[in-house]
């Protein structure tokens, strides 16, 4: 592990490193996310998540030791319409609760944090390429984004003051079956037919904003739809276990206190331990869009789960093919909630910019869950 110190002064110190102390580990492995009065998780995972992220910088605060905050980015290159983009998304951000309240003097110390960390992002972000343990590892143009619930006022203000600006949403459909099956038709990819995937992928999300491949046969494994010998349709698929603390507004109260009560529905959704496949690159080609319903239930059956998640922008092609299809009884309980994404652009081309704005964003499954 390489580290590269940014600040120490008073017992604080800032530091950047490329792969994750333990210590800030342990921090993400005791944080709980989501917006309070809204949908809020713990991780089971993170430790595996954490170390499987595309080439990660890791931003810590810490006292004496004593790991205070942490943030996560991982460093890819986005495959735009205009061209390659280097970019920057900003993965993980946790404080610890101690730090958050205020201390014996009445200083709010969550406010003297918040700024140490923002002053320290600010400079980063303006010159990219001393975004790593070794300065100049990069180029000086990128793109930095991430994904803000819109009631997390604490998220949203720390993302406005270092000159983020909403590029789009996306909403998290739930997939469910109460006995999957393995459909006729559905294979585990052929490692020889890897590269016509990988270009079908590519072909599919060329339209979409923010896309990259990276992610997609990193982790789990890949399905595809094989129809007279010719593969029409894939996507990759990989478990997750969450435990789901609160749900908002009345009916998400009801729905952790009833639902793990009711014989068969308990199968899909456990909110002490709720295990689900994330489905991550999803794509069809015209006139097979029902192959990925073939696909997700088969993978469901494959890992032995009963529910799934997908990721997807309201202007995606694919939103409309998803939500016409049978999802089952999980996406009728989901509040559908959107995500906002938010990007800051430093030397990026105009050509880009407006990409990104006007385009449809693809969501990696991987860097949701």
């Amino acid at each position: 592990m390489e580290t590269r110190n940014l600040f120490d002064r008073g017992g604080l110190s800032l530091d950047l490193h490329d792969t994750p102390p333990e210590g800030a580990v342990a921090l993400l492995n005791s944080t709980i996310w989501g917006t309070e009065g809204g949908m809020r998780y713990h991780h089971f995972n993170t430790r595996d998540r954490i170390t499987k992220q595309l080439d990660p910088q890791f931003l810590t605060l810490h006292k004496s030791g004593r790991f205070l905050a942490l943030l996560g980015f991982s460093r890819r290159q986005l495959s735009q319409p205009s061209g390659v983009t280097e970019a920057f998304y900003i993965r993980y951000f946790s404080m610890v609760s101690t730090f958050q309240r205020r201390n014996s003097t009445g200083t709010a110390s969550r406010k003297n944090s918040d700024s140490l960390v923002k002053k320290a992002v600010r400079r980063l972000m303006s010159k990219p390429g001393e975004m790593h343990v070794q300065p100049g590892a990069g180029p000086e143009e990128a793109l930095f984004y991430a994904f803000v619930e819109s009631e997390n006022d604490r998220s949203m203000e720390m993302t406005q003051a270092l000159g983020f600006e909403p590029v789009g949403k996306f909403s998290t459909i739930l997939f469910s079956r109460l006995f999957p099956k393995w459909k006729k038709g559905v294979e585990v990819l052929n490692p020889e037919d890897l590269v016509e995937v990988k270009f079908r992928t590519i072909d599919f999300y060329r339209g979409h904003a923010l896309f990259t491949d990276k992610n997609i046969f990193r982790e789990g494994t890949y399905y595809v739809y094989r129809d007279g010998g010719k593969i029409v349709a894939g996507l990759n698929a990989f478990d997750c276990h969450w435990k789901i603390i609160e749900m908002s507004g009345l009916s998400g109260k009801l729905i952790l206190r009833l639902l793990p009560k009711i014989p068969l529905v308990n199968r899909i959704f456990n909110p002490n331990s709720f295990k689900f496949v994330a489905y991550e690159g999803l794509w069809h080609l015209p006139g097979h869009e029902n192959r990925i319903f073939d696909l997700m239930e088969s993978a469901l059956a494959n890992l032995k789960l009963n529910a799934g998640m997908i990721w997807l922008d309201r202007r995606s092609p694919l939103d409309p093919v998803i939500r016409g299809g049978h999802l089952g009884i999980l996406q009728h309980l989901n509040s559908d909630v959107p995500v906002g994404v938010v990007a800051r652009f430093v030397k990026v081309p105009d050509e880009i910019r407006n990409e990104i704005r006007s385009q449809p964003l693809y969501i990696s499954a991987f860097d949701s869950v």
